[in-house]
């Protein structure tokens, strides 16, 4: 089976898998990204991909307001896909000017 889905104004992706379900089960969790940010901002997102130097591919949805992301995420094994909530990024060098 195939279905269309339209993830924005410029995005639209076909999916196909073996079964129906399989199908419905990945086009649905593709639409679901999370709809509110931390900062409480509800539109504007926008998508950005990247890949790591071991070649992991990250995709993700993006505030931009504050710059939060909701990472698309892969259940152990490869099995299914998740979206997790927006988190801000903190660098982890980054040095607490308070102290």
């Amino acid at each position: 089976m195939k279905a269309i889905v339209k993830l924005s104004d410029r995005i639209s992706i076909e999916v196909e898998e073996a079964t129906v379900k399989e199908t419905l089960y990945l086009a649905i969790t593709l639409t679901q990204y999370p709809k509110k940010c931390v900062c409480g901002n509800t539109e504007g997102f926008y998508w950005t991909t990247n890949k790591d130097q071991d070649d992991n591919i990250y995709v993700n949805v993006k505030c931009p307001k504050c710059g939060a992301r909701g990472k698309l995420g892969t259940l152990k094994g490869g099995r299914g896909h998740f979206w997790r909530n927006f988190e801000k990024y903190i660098p982890k060098n980054k040095v607490d000017a308070g102290g």
